[in-house]
C-alpha cells in the first residue's frame, strides 16, 4: 500500500511547484508517485455532454472507466462522505506506488501534512497531522524529509519522550510527527542552528 501525504497551504503558496518538483526527484530515486489534486471547482471538469462515458453517468453508472489501451480514466459520482472510506478508495486506486501526494487537504486530519507557508507567516490554527513546515523555495529540504518519510527514518531510533522518567513508547510515524513539529518550531527562531546542524534537543516541562 502507498504511503499519503499531503502539500497543504494557502492559495499561491507555491504547493504545486513543489509537489512536481518532489515528483521528479522521487522518480528519479526509483520511487513510484501518484498524485491526488483538491479543487474547489464543483462542475463537470473531465467529460461533456453528449459523450458515450457521460450518457452511461446519466444513466445511473456509479462508476464508468474509459479505456484507451495504455491509459484509463475513471469517472466517480457520488463519492461516500466519509473520509476514511474515501482514502479506502485511493488506496485501492492506487495500491502498486510508493507514495500519493495530496495538493490541498487542508481539512484533513487523516492525511499526514507537509505546510508550504508563505514567507514568514504563521501557521493557521486547526492545521491537524502536521509533521512539516517549509516556504516554496525550500524544495530540497522538503524532498529530503520525503525521502526519509518514505524511508521510515532509520534515525527516529534515537527519538525519545520520558514522563515521570518513563520512557514512553512511541510508534515512528509519531516519533517523526514529535522530531518534525520540534523542527518546524526550531526552523523559525533566530538564534538557533540551522536544522542539519543540531546534534540534539533535549525539552523539559514540569508542572
Amino acid at each position: 500500500m502507498p504511503k499519503f501525504l499531503a502539500l497543504s497551504g494557502f492559495h499561491n503558496s507555491g504547493k504545486t511547484t513543489v509537489g512536481t518538483y518532489l515528483v521528479l526527484r522521487l522518480l528519479e530515486k526509483g520511487y513510484k508517485v501518484g498524485v491526488v489534486k483538491a479543487t474547489k471547482e464543483h462542475s463537470e471538469l473531465t467529460d461533456k455532454p453528449g459523450s458515450d462515458t457521460f450518457r452511461y453517468k446519466k444513466a445511473g453508472a456509479k462508476q464508468v472507466a474509459l479505456f484507451q489501451g495504455d491509459r484509463m480514466t475513471l469517472f466517480v459520482e457520488h463519492l461516500p462522505t466519509e473520509r476514511l472510506k474515501v482514502l479506502s478508495l485511493f488506496e485501492r486506486l492506487f495500491w502498486d506506488l510508493d507514495l500519493v501526494i495530496f495538493e490541498g487537504f487542508k481539512e484533513w486530519s487523516e492525511i499526514p501534512k507537509i505546510w508550504i507557508k508563505k514567507d514568514e507567516e504563521g501557521l493557521p490554527e486547526g492545521i491537524e497531522n502536521l509533521l512539516f513546515v517549509a516556504k516554496a523555495e525550500e524544495k530540497e529540504r522538503i524532498f529530503h524529509f520525503v525521502e526519509d518519510y518514505l524511508k521510515e527514518q532509520t534515525s527516529l531510533d534515537k527519538v525519545k519522550i520520558f514522563v515521570n522518567d518513563v520512557e514512553v513508547s512511541l510508534k515512528p510515524h509519531l516519533k517523526l510527527l514529535c522530531q518534525n513539529i520540534l523542527f518546524g518550531i526550531l526552523a523559525s527562531l533566530k538564534g538557533v542552528p540551522k536544522i542539519e546542524e543540531i546534534r540534539n534537543v533535549e525539552v523539559l516541562i514540569k508542572k
